[in-house]
């Protein structure tokens, strides 16, 4: 098995991306954590600036937790699925399981420009 991040053939680089687009799109859609992430705390316009940005982080944390049981709980699968299309079998081959497959993904998400081009995928998706 290899990663996404070790394709070094640019058309088959491209065709696999594709398929992550693809599973990104449908993830967002499916999963709907855009719009988790666009909730923010009601103000009553009389807090200080350091007690509005409490209730920011506050509520960027539950959201984040909110993000992670809709993904975790809710629809499992469709994190899954995106997960496991970072991955590029061998014949025979299957996809890695429980926290191998946490591993894998990880491993793709801690690449900068694979996180950059995932953040603007959300904001195209964003935009629509």
């Amino acid at each position: 098995m290899k990663l996404i991040t070790d394709i070094n053939d640019d058309v088959e680089f491209l065709r696999q991306l594709y398929m992550v687009v693809d599973k990104v799109k449908s993830c967002i859609s499916e999963t709907g954590i855009m719009d988790i992430r666009k909730r923010v705390p009601q103000f009553t316009g009389e807090e200080t600036e350091e007690e509005q940005l409490k209730k920011l982080n506050e509520q960027a944390k539950k959201n984040i937790m909110d993000m992670a049981k809709r993904l975790m709980i809710e629809k499992p699968q469709a994190a899954i699925s995106l997960f496991q299309s970072l991955c590029i079998l061998e014949e025979n081959e299957e996809y890695p399981k429980g926290f191998a497959l946490l591993a894998v993904a990880l491993k793709c998400l801690e690449n900068k420009e694979v996180m950059d081009f995932f953040m603007s995928l959300m904001s195209l998706e964003n935009a629509n």
